[in-house]
């Protein structure tokens, strides 16, 4: 009596399946069984892989969103800061201009951006 080997199974025809008898078959649904358990495992591991991908994903996601704001209130600070310093410019230029040193704060107030 000869074993059939497990991988040839999906070569056989129906006709060479009937001629096997009862211990054939068991070894190779066996052999079978044991092959999509193996695979199972795979399959959860490559799973589990790859959900931890998409959670690393998310978090580059997150970071890169929260790098966005930073950058939009980095910007909205430093035009918040230059107004205020133009401010304080001009109202130094003012009363100097009362005090009669306009002249040379007329030269800063060009350098002042807005």
């Amino acid at each position: 009596m000869s074993v059939i080997a497990v991988n040839r199974t999906e070569e056989m025809d129906e006709k060479e399946l009937k001629r096997l008898n009862r211990e054939q078959l068991l070894r190779i649904m066996l052999s079978q069984s044991r092959e999509i358990d193996r695979l199972k495992e795979r399959l959860a591991l490559v799973q589990g892989r790859i959900a931890e991908r998409e959670r690393r994903l998310s978090g580059a996601e997150d970071l890169a969103s929260a790098c966005a704001a930073l950058n939009r209130l980095e910007d909205a600070a430093r035009g918040t800061a230059e107004q205020y310093l133009g401010n304080i410019l001009r109202i130094c230029a003012e009363k100097a201009a009362d005090a009669g040193k306009s002249a040379e704060w007329e030269k800063v107030l060009k350098e002042v951006p807005g």
